[in-house]
């Protein structure tokens, strides 16, 4: 009994053991066949190489590549991948057989009789027995970057085209980064400032070198600032000093522009050195020839005038019609010589101010009086909106006068019907004055325009209407040299609307 008991205990333990090796050669071949899932399924290229750099296996995608040359396995690779005899001078996976190591490199991809076809990036790594953990073979992983080298390839070529362009430009052009290192910097900024990019990279802060003004180098940072912040161009002048000791005024103009994520300024340099002293000659010249033509004007309009008095004798009507004309044109040449002389003063700094409480509604009601004639030969309208509690500024009444009398002169003389209208009001620390009319306006695209020098629009070309193309650009300086503002709003016949501020007196 015991030995069937014996017998019958070893039956049921084989029994067990063929179940347990079923269970096992199953769970293997499912898990076989998992892997043979994922080797095949990847995109990439895969090729596993014994010792001898004989193809072992490769994936559908390697088949797909090398379709010229299958069957791949039992060849050699690189007889199959680069239809030589002899291996490859640079390859990484010899260099990971003898060595042990991964090791990657960029290969062609070869067609029928070795033609390049593509480009791949070859990694290869050491297969490793399990039990012995020697080197048995390579398994190679190859990507397809075709399409990437192409891509870079007309990248590095748009770039080359790029800095032959930059270099070219007569221009200075910079490209800054974040950390206020230069990544572009072309030839002819090197001319401009004497310093190479490693030059003007070494410095801890380029500006303080280049622009030894505080004032000026605050221009430029205030600039830059504006530009990453808000986007858009924004220009400023400054004198630079460059390495050999020379001085020049630039133009910088800096504008945003994007790498990524990364905000980087890009900045124009233009010398305008000779324009600034051509400017300066002829601001000179006209400074000088308005002071020589003062003289014999004031001579031949007071000698009108005691012509017209008839102090010298009797003369008749006609005579005293041509005598109004010249006197008429005399004082129009005294205007536009004033005129020449205030933007010349204006433009050297040399035109003073001297600030005093003055009452803008005093000085408006005195300037409307002069125009009182004029605004009833022509039939309009006028009317006034001045605040209670006062309209005091802190100003140069002579100056202020002689911007309300422009734009006053302006509304009378380009509105032939309608009205006048002046406003005064506060707005908190300064006082807002607005002249505004209902004549032909002003077409939009030109009212970026309108305080230009020498500027004549639509609204000059009428018989006896036509000025210097001063007057506004004189009224916007000495508004902004008392620290006002002015601005225009308006559109082809549908009227003007000019609005300065001046500070209040406290």
């Amino acid at each position: 009994m015991d030995q069937i008991r014996s017998l019958k205990a070893r039956m049921e333990r084989l029994e067990r053991l063929r179940s347990e090796k079923a269970l096992a050669e199953e769970r293997l071949k499912k898990e076989e066949s998992f892997l043979s899932s994922v080797f095949f399924s990847i995109q990439d290229g895969i090729s596993v190489l014994d010792k001898d750099m004989n193809i072992v296996l490769v994936n559908p995608t390697m088949e797909h590549w090398y379709s010229h040359a299958m069957p791949l396995v039992g060849k050699k690779c690189y007889t199959a991948y680069h239809s030589r005899r002899t291996p490859c001078e640079v390859c990484p996976t010899r260099r990971t057989l003898r060595e042990g190591g991964a090791a990657r490199q960029i290969v062609p991809r070869r067609g029928t009789g070795g033609k390049i076809t593509g480009w791949l990036d070859l990694y290869s790594f050491p297969l490793i027995d399990a039990k012995t953990k020697k080197i048995i073979g390579a398994i190679e992983y190859v990507r397809d970057i075709t399409d990437k080298r192409i891509a870079e390839a007309k990248i590095k070529e748009l770039l080359m085209r790029l800095v032959a362009v930059i270099e070219h430009i007569d221009e200075g052009i910079t490209l800054t980064d974040s950390q206020g290192h230069f990544v572009i910097y072309n030839s002819k900024m090197g001319d401009l400032t004497g310093y190479s990019v490693e030059e003007a990279n070494s410095f801890k802060d380029f500006m303080i070198k280049l622009i030894p003004d505080t004032e000026g180098r605050d221009k430029v940072r205030e600039s830059a600032e504006k530009a990453l912040e808000n986007g858009g161009v924004h220009e400023s002048e400054v004198l630079i000093k460059a390495k050999d000791g020379t001085e020049k005024t630039l133009l910088i103009s800096n504008s945003l522009t994007r790498h990524s994520d990364e905000k980087m300024l890009l900045s124009v340099y233009r010398d305008i050195s000779r324009y600034k002293e051509l400017d300066r000659l002829k601001d000179d010249f006209i400074s000088m020839v308005s002071h020589e033509l003062r003289t014999p004007l004031s001579i031949i309009k007071e000698g009108i005038n005691i012509i017209i008095d008839e102090i010298p004798g009797k003369i008749n009507e006609q005579q005293v019609k041509i005598l109004a004309s010249a006197k008429a044109n005399v004082e129009r040449l005294s205007r536009i010589i004033n005129d020449l002389l205030d933007i010349s003063k204006i433009e050297a700094g040399r035109l003073d101010i001297s600030r005093e409480k003055t009452s803008l509604e005093g000085l408006i009601k005195q300037v409307l009086g002069y125009f009182e004639n004029k605004i009833k030969g022509k039939g309009l309208a006028t009317g006034t909106n001045f605040p209670k509690e006062g309209s005091d500024v802190y100003a140069d009444a002579e100056r202020i006068t002689q911007v309300v009398t422009n734009l006053l002169d302006n509304a009378v003389k380009f509105t032939d019907k309608g009205r006048i209208d002046i406003t005064i009001r506060r707005s908190g620390r300064m006082i807002e004055c607005a002249i505004s009319d209902t004549g032909i306006g002003i077409s939009r695209e030109n009212l970026p325009k309108l305080f230009t020098k020498f500027q004549q629009f639509e609204r000059a070309r009428r018989p006896g209407d036509r000025g210097t193309g001063l007057g506004l650009s004189i009224a916007k300086k000495i508004v902004e040299m008392h620290g006002g503002k002015i601005w225009v709003e308006s559109d082809s016949g549908k009227g003007t609307k000019v609005t300065f501020t001046l500070p209040r007196s406290s």
